[in-house]
């Protein structure tokens, strides 16, 4: 399966400019937790509600003062809306993120991956034992590589 076929669009972007109050409250109205942040329609950085939310409470002055520039991760990891998803998942996996930009051939923008959305598409076997177009195993895999997993303890 590919990424077009999982990704979630229209995307809604910010700019660096963008004050941290607005990127919240677009993030709220369109239920998502992240914005890829834009230069003359590029790609520049990514924003997060986790982000956001360390900004505001470690900045030494208002955040309404305070823009997306401060917050974001100028460091993106993204896919081609042609990748396969296994591939997003080792992307994300390496990258230890839950959503990644989705680029076209010409490197514009036009959707989101979210862990959230493969989740859901997920299956154990596919139709005859085949293996599936997206596999449990390398959702929880990448899980695993976010979250930096560690064998489990047991108490004695």
């Amino acid at each position: 399966m590919r990424v077009q076929d999982v990704m979630c669009r229209p995307v809604v972007t910010c700019t660096e400019g963008t004050s941290l109050p607005a990127a919240a409250r677009l993030m709220r109205e369109n239920d998502c937790g992240v914005l890829p942040v834009m230069r003359e329609g590029r790609l520049v950085g990514v924003v997060t509600d986790r982000d956001l939310c360390i900004a505001i409470a470690t900045k030494p002055r208002s955040p309404i003062d305070a823009t997306v520039k401060e917050a974001m991760s100028q460091s993106v990891a993204t896919c081609l809306a042609t990748d396969e998803v296994a591939s997003a998942l080792v992307t994300m996996g390496e990258r230890r993120v839950r959503r990644l930009p989705v680029l076209d051939a010409k490197g514009q923008i036009v959707g989101i991956l979210s862990l959230d959305d493969v989740v859901l598409r997920a299956e154990e076997t596919a139709p005859g034992g085949a293996r599936p177009a997206i596999a449990f195993g390398d959702v929880v895999r990448t899980f695993r590589s976010i979250a930096g997993a560690r064998p489990i303890r047991r108490s004695a």
